[in-house]
């Protein structure tokens, strides 16, 4: 029913823009999203837009949250933006689609920086009315062509971020969306350990291991996803959300985002192994393992959060439970149960174990 309900309200949004007459003194602007690139490959993500200031504070109330979540959700695409990005002295030229996005997935020639983030700029060339906010848009890339231990891919909703997605209607989960903000949303216990000390691993020298941030969130979302990964202590690292009119709207396209984007990573670093972190309030599992079978030498542990014990978690135990041994498939209850695990399999030492299990 509330599937129903946001299709409805999205298309009326979208038919009322399409009707409606942008200003000529619109100020554009280029949201870049947090990228990436290996030895090889550059990977960056963004979107244009009409500007529309949101702006935090930890003192925010509930309704101050209200209406800034109802800004996100009425963001104004600019479909035909053409833009130039600069990474580093190397040029990329493109097209926005008609939701304002674009991406970039290219060879990358330059040499890196040796910098753990680098600048990424863009600027716009021709966009269909309005004009430009400003000159160049900045954008961060994660450098990760240095050689890893391991690779983290971890789902956010339920997994790090208690959204309560698997509430009745989904109810909890679109009044904490509509209410919260980075300050107020609550992170699972030990999580933001568990996540530095796979980041830093077990010799704790630097955070060389990187870590990937996947949900089936919008876009509209990113600013406060970013703001509350940083807020709570995560590992800086990239996002990948999609593209929906309106949070937990089901696409066809569902599996193919999460999924996708892993099989992605793992053509991008093809010398790294991943750890797979998800939940069982939906579908992480069977995406994971769909992963695992068509790259099983890549897959170095799955790591489930069991966060309702309910049909799916026993299907999913099910599952685990007839794969061969040795897979490093696991169902876990908390951040400390995790880490136990990943202690043993030598991704983390036992003074981070002890600093996981202080924080849960």
């Amino acid at each position: 029913m509330l599937d129903r309900i946001g299709r409805i309200l999205y298309d009326i949004k979208k038919g009322y823009r399409s009707d409606s007459k942008h200003r000529t003194d619109d100020s554009v602007v280029i949201q870049l999203y947090r990228g990436y690139r290996s030895s090889t490959k550059l990977f960056v993500q963004g979107r244009v837009l009409s500007e529309s200031a949101i702006k935090v504070s930890q003192s925010d109330r509930r309704w101050r949250n209200f209406v800034n979540a109802i800004r996100r959700f009425e963001s104004d695409e600019v479909a035909g933006a053409r833009l130039s990005l600069d990474y580093l002295g190397q040029g990329f030229s493109r097209e926005a689609d008609r939701e304002g996005y674009f991406e970039v997935h290219e060879d990358v020639t330059v040499q890196p920086t040796q910098h753990p983030w680098e600048a990424i700029s863009a600027k716009l060339d021709e966009i269909p009315y309005g004009r430009p906010a400003d000159d160049l848009f900045a954008g961060e890339v994660a450098d990760l062509s240095a050689e890893a231990k391991i690779a983290v891919v971890t789902d956010i909703d339920d997994t790090i971020l208690q959204t309560h997605v698997t509430s009745l209607f989904k109810l909890r989960a679109l009044y904490h969306t509509l209410m919260d903000n980075a300050y107020t949303r609550l992170s699972f216990k030990g999580a933001p350990a568990l996540y530095q000390a796979l980041a830093s691993g077990p010799d704790t020298e630097n955070i060389s291991n990187p870590t990937f941030y996947l949900s089936r969130s919008p876009w509209n979302l990113y600013d406060m996803l970013e703001h509350f990964l940083d807020e709570k202590g995560f590992p800086k690292g990239p996002i990948f959300l999609r593209d929906v009119g309106l949070p937990y709207l089901k696409t066809a396209s569902e599996f193919g985002h999460k999924e996708g984007s892993i099989l992605r990573l793992i053509n991008d670093f093809p010398s790294l192994r991943f750890v797979l972190i998800g939940d069982s309030g939906e579908k992480d599992a069977d995406i994971y393992h769909s992963v695992a079978k068509r790259h099983p030498d890549r897959i170095a542990a799955i790591i489930i959060r069991n966060v309702k014990n309910n049909a799916n978690a026993k299907r999913i135990q099910r599952m685990f439970s007839r794969l061969p041994a040795g897979l490093n498939y696991h169902l876990v209850k908390s951040s400390e149960e995790a880490a136990i695990h990943l202690k043993r399999l030598g991704f983390i030492n036992q003074t981070q174990l002890e600093q996981v299990q202080k924080e849960a």
